[in-house]
């Protein structure tokens, strides 16, 4: 019986009838803690807690905040609070801080373990509100574990995936947010709620503790034994990591920032005069760049360009689409050499860039020019964090060098020679502002930025034990200049001379390389390589048969793990770390001829299961990078030099950034350098070695 299979089992069996309401909550007050206190005493277990929390408006320049945001946990406090411990329901407001206070100094004493859903925000917002007893508590965060067994059930298209939305469910209960009880008024303070007002927060707060303990007792029910020590080992220390990254967030330079808004300001307008200027030679009026009808008409009426194969590019959603999306313009600039279009690319890149990195910090600075980036340990499927409130992972690390493999491949094809003005075009990068910059450390220390070298590739050679492969990097070659010496069809030390040199169909031929080799690591069909390369889709499926048939390993392994998916309906990381796919669980694998009726249509079938064969085997990969870099912050966490002078302040896909004191910057990076290189503590667990390049600066650009 598959872990989903026990799930629903365990739960239709436990509450047979569905989940009772929440019992009524006893508010705890000056009165009556002590009763409360001698209660807790009284026993030892799982003890669940919820918070409600307003903003503090004395840290946040956009004004006070609501019930329920979670946007600014730093800075957030409590206005009321929910214990359950499977037997009584109790809540409290803030105005009874130091009752709260001896509740968890007691559950802290007697040993009891707290049970969040979330619990980085909620342990940040008791302690924001003066109550440090609470990171003295041992706890389990019941949404990680969660997590780890649902973490593919986001498609609600079949009935056997409804298990997330289950468990969701079981959390909340069939009760409304306490946002469309009280309403969403961004004035609203913990002085303006009514009785009412304040009777209906501690009834969601309570009933959400409540609600919490159940989906935890559920999921502990059929947590196999691998996921729980995989939770304790890896988890739970990850999660003290990301807590301390939180807290300390990082500094934000202002004046840097306002240079270069002002910069991308006046590019944007630039751009905009340049397209213009083009545009006038063919219609009457200027075009505004930010319009879709506008755009559309002059691109397609005036130009009378068409559109591209409707399943080459994802932008085209139906045969009368008249899209500009990104893959449609990148066609028409390869198509039509298209000014226009290169222009709008550009346009687009640099509006993008000043919203997303030069806005939303500058509105999410406290009074101290810090920043505090959210990084989700629950973010995505293979275990890898992802990041908001900026999104510092999307950040451009250099320039960017997106126009060289179009310019390179449109040489390569037709044997023609673009216009200078359109090769000058093409070749401005519009990242060349150096918006890392904008994040700097505190006085008197340094940034270390140490960054795994191409862990993905390393991580397939070592799974695929293929020969090449482990020769490319047994070796010190580049990858991506090996695949593209194989596409030239010249030896490896003269593609590296041609690529020295600055030749166009060698730097051409490594990006397609590292494009090939990418697309074999995430699954990616002959269709949106195509559409990646700029090349008929014959050509692109040539290339992948190629790659296949140069390194027979990892195209044993890509089958390899495609059998052990189909028959375990999970996949294993280098830890062995299991990672279930939720369409192989439920037993996806089904006779198109025997029983179509039994989804909603073949092609959507078929599809799914492709997805889920995609998924395993770029769990595979990518759920054992993100095993890497989780053991490799832990042991620097852990590690009493790295944490006598230094902290860890962001991770941004393979690179860990530390602040440390400037006098002993050399020494902790060689320290980093050493732990990232050995995560496992035993070097014999890689067949091939990692690589980690390392920098010290005085700013985040200065460390890539």
């Amino acid at each position: 019986m598959s872990i989903y299979d026990r799930l629903w089992y365990t739960a239709y069996k436990k509450y047979p009838d569905g989940v009772d309401e929440p019992p009524d909550y006893v508010e705890i007050t000056s009165d009556n803690v002590s009763e409360v206190c001698d209660y807790y005493r009284l026993g030892c277990g799982d003890v669940a807690i919820d918070t409600e929390t307003f903003g503090n408006a004395e840290h946040r320049n956009a004004g006070r905040r609501y019930a329920g945001d979670a946007l600014h946990q730093v800075y957030a406090e409590i206005s009321c609070i929910g214990f359950y411990d499977g037997v009584k329901l109790f809540a409290a407001r803030r105005s009874n801080l130091y009752s709260i206070a001896k509740v968890l100094a007691v559950l802290r004493d007697v040993g009891w373990t707290a049970v969040y859903w979330n619990a980085g925000f909620d342990r940040s917002v008791l302690r924001n509100s003066g109550l440090p007893e609470i990171l003295e508590i041992p706890y389990v965060d019941a949404a990680v574990r969660k997590w780890m067994i649902c973490h593919q059930l986001e498609d609600k298209s079949f009935g056997e995936m409804r298990l997330a939305w289950f468990i969701e469910t079981l959390l909340r209960g069939e009760k409304g947010s306490f946002r469309e009880e009280v309403g969403m008024d961004a004035t609203l303070g913990v002085a303006t709620l009514s009785d009412e007002d304040w009777g209906k927060l501690l009834v969601r707060v309570s009933g959400d503790a409540y609600y919490t303990l159940l989906a935890h007792q559920l999921i502990s029910d059929v947590l196999p034994i691998d996921l729980k020590n995989e939770y304790l080992e890896v988890e739970v220390p990850v999660s003290d990591v990301i807590f301390d990254m939180e807290t300390r967030g990082v500094c934000v330079d202002v004046e840097a920032c306002l240079e270069i808004d002002a910069a991308l300001k006046e590019e944007a307008r630039k751009l905009e005069r340049a397209f213009n200027e083009r545009a006038l030679r063919y219609v009457a009026e200027p075009i505004n760049l930010a319009s879709y009808p506008q755009l559309s008409a002059y691109f397609y009426d005036t130009l009378k360009y068409i559109s591209p194969p409707r399943e080459q590019v994802p932008d085209i959603k139906s045969e009368t689409d008249r899209s500009t999306g990104e893959s449609i313009l990148k066609f028409w600039l390869t198509k039509y050499s298209s000014q226009e279009a290169a222009l709008l690319l550009d346009y687009r890149k640099v509006t993008k860039l000043r919203s997303s990195y030069i806005a939303a910090p500058m509105n999410d600075m406290d009074n101290y020019d810090r920043i505090y980036p959210k990084t989700n340990q629950t973010g995505t499927s293979t275990g890898r964090f992802n990041m908001e409130r900026p999104s510092l992972h999307n950040l451009p690390a250099k320039e960017d060098d997106r126009w060289l493999e179009t310019f390179g491949k449109h040489l390569n094809k037709n044997d023609k020679e673009l216009p200078d003005d359109m090769l000058d075009m093409l070749m401005e990068p519009s990242a060349r502002y150096g918006l890392r910059r904008i994040y700097i450390p505190s006085p008197g220390r340094m940034f270390i930025g140490a960054d795994y070298s191409q862990v993905e590739l390393r991580l397939l050679a070592h799974f695929s034990e293929d020969e090449t492969l482990l020769d490319v990097f047994r070796t010190g070659k580049d990858p991506h200049s090996a695949t593209g010496a194989k596409l030239m069809g010249v030896s490896y030390d003269d593609f590296v001379e041609l690529y020295a040199r600055g030749d166009m169909r060698a730097v051409a031929a490594r990006r397609a390389g590292k494009t090939i080799n990418f697309a074999v690591l995430y699954g990616s069909g002959a269709y949106r390589l195509a559409a990646q390369l700029n090349v008929s889709v014959e050509e692109a499926q040539k290339f992948m048969d190629d790659y296949f048939g140069a390194h027979p390993g990892v195209d044993a392994l890509k089958k390899g793990v495609e059998y052990y998916l189909e028959r375990k309906g999970e996949v294993r990381t280098i830890l062995r770390r299991v990672r279930p796919i939720a369409v192989f669980q439920k037993g996806f694998s089904f006779d198109l001829d025997e029983d179509l009726t039994k989804y909603k249509n073949a092609v959507q079938g078929f599809g799914v299961m492709q997805k889920g064969r995609r998924e395993g085997f770029n769990c595979v990969i990518q759920g054992s990078a993100a095993d890497i870099i989780k053991l490799a912050m832990i042991r620097l966490y852990r590690d009493k030099l790295f944490s006598k002078y230094a902290r860890i302040v962001l991770t941004i896909h393979d690179e860990i950034v530390a602040s440390c004191d400037e006098h002993v910057s050399d020494q902790v990076a060689a320290r980093m350098v050493d732990i990232m290189r050995n995560p496992f503590g035993d070097s014999s667990v890689m067949l091939v070695p990692l690589d980690v390049d390392c920098h010290i600066g005085r700013n985040l650009a200065a460390i890539k």
